[in-house]
């Protein structure tokens, strides 16, 4: 042979060693081992699963039970003083959260609200413009109050469709963050 010139045997670069390459095959066919032996990972899962079943049987128990109102005090005055203490922050903490929820449902996209909550509020919104451009006057004022009472049903009737629809609403975000 030229001098040049190399034989195949000479040119490959030994690499890792036979004993190498047969420990690297056990490591591999331990992972793959690991990975077939699904019981340890069954088994976390299963845990989480038992302590969220649990958590929501207690919040669900928790909901379930009737809460005693806080009698208040007596006071001084002529009554019994025996009644519900009711927390004057509450109601509008509870108006604000509807009215949140009113305006959150009004921009949603995947909630279709039904067609007597979309028009239901066009009725006091007419009555109201009818009564200002002309409606019902007269020098004394008795017809005013006509058109109170005529307005006031429809304004009850609108606040009545328009909590069928947050209840609605609240449902169906309820039944939408059980389904993803």
């Amino acid at each position: 042979m030229a001098e040049g010139a190399t034989t195949a045997e000479q040119d490959w670069d030994v690499g890792p060693s036979l004993d190498d390459l047969e420990q690297r095959v056990q490591r591999l066919e331990d992972v793959v081992a690991a990975i077939c032996d699904t019981q340890a990972l069954e088994e976390r899962v299963l845990a989480k699963l038992q302590t969220r079943l649990q958590e929501m049987q207690q919040t669900s128990t928790q909901a379930q039970q009737p809460t005693e109102p806080s009698p208040v005090p007596p006071t001084g005055g002529g009554g019994s003083g025996v009644g519900i203490a009711v927390d004057s922050l509450s109601l509008f903490a509870e108006l604000w959260h509807d009215v949140r929820t009113f305006w959150r449902m009004l921009r949603d996209p995947l909630y279709r609200m039904s067609w007597t909550g979309r028009l239901v509020g066009l009725l006091p919104l007419g009555y109201a413009i009818w009564t200002t451009l002309g409606g019902f006057r007269n020098l004394f004022g008795l017809l005013y109050l006509v058109d109170l009472a005529l307005f006031l049903p429809f304004v009850f009737v609108a606040f009545k469709v328009w909590g069928r629809e947050l209840r609605r609403y609240r449902r169906f975000l309820h039944d939408r963050s059980w389904s993803y």
